[in-house]
Parts: C-alpha cells; sequence; structure tokens
C-alpha cells in the first residue's frame, strides 16, 4: 500500500511496495500523468517479458507535483535475458534521450545482491536531490500480482 504524501511532497522515507492499479489510482490524477504511466506499462512490459523480477519507481512522479518531467526507474537486472530487453534500456547517452523518448521515463539497472554498489544504488534513489532528505519510492513486483 502507498502511503500519504509527506508535506514536504514526497512520499515518507523507505520502499513502499504497490501493485500496478495502485500506482495507477494514486498518480494517474491527470492528462499528463496518464501519459507517463503509459510509457512506464510499455517499459515494465519489455522489462517483465525479458524476466525482470522487480522494478522500483522515483522522481517527480511519485510526488504532488502536478506536472513531473518523467519518473526515474531502477529494474533488478539478476535473472533478466538482456538480449530480449529493447535496446534502449541500456542506452544512457543524452541523459537517457532516447529512453525517455520511447517510455517517458529514465531506467537504471541495478543488481541486488552484488554488495555495497548496489545498496549505495539504491540508498542514492531515495534521496530528493533538491534538499538532500531521505523519501520514498515504490517497488513493483512484476509477476502477476504487482503488473
Amino acid at each position: 500500500m502507498i502511503p500519504p504524501v509527506a508535506p514536504d511532497g514526497n512520499l515518507p522515507p523507505g520502499i513502499h511496495l504497490a501493485t500496478w492499479p495502485e500506482l495507477v489510482e494514486r498518480f494517474g490524477v491527470n492528462a499528463h500523468r496518464r501519459s507517463l504511466l503509459e510509457g512506464l506499462y510499455n517499459a515494465l512490459v519489455a522489462l517483465r517479458s525479458a524476466g525482470c523480477p522487480t522494478v522500483w519507481i522515483n522522481g517527480g512522479f511519485v510526488t504532488l507535483k502536478e506536472q513531473p518531467g518523467d519518473y526515474d526507474g531502477c529494474w533488478e537486472i539478476g535473472g533478466v535475458r538482456v538480449e530480449e530487453l529493447p535496446r534502449v534500456f541500456l542506452v544512457f547517452e543524452e541523459r537517457r534521450a532516447a529512453q525517455k523518448e520511447r517510455y517517458r521515463g529514465e531506467w537504471f539497472p541495478v543488481r541486488l545482491g552484488s554488495g555495497p554498489a548496489a545498496v549505495r544504488q539504491l540508498a542514492a534513489f531515495q534521496i530528493d536531490h533538491h534538499t538532500e532528505r531521505s523519501k520514498g519510492i515504490i517497488v513493483l513486483e512484476l509477476g502477476e500480482r504487482g503488473l
């Protein structure tokens, strides 16, 4: 369940498990956000088809911003058949412009269980870079219940 947004506009610190319907209900509140959700859904389908088990969603999309620029996502690379992913998931040039064009958001691979680097990456994903304070992110399991 997604907790209420904190007074600063962010989710409370932590990793909050959600289902796709919960994410849509909470953050698909206007046409612009529904457009971002459409891109996000297409990315999730591609990731799940390649065997990705888990994603984390962050950025202005999971805040109170009425018109967030995009969303940010991390995907668990362990077990993913990378050769089956659209190449755009591995293209990081020009501030991930190709990812934004195709999926309306940015994607970063992370390998959990691979030591401190993965922990640091997910920890960094939970920092509001404007205030340097902790914030919450959403985790989606891409199995039958999550998508």
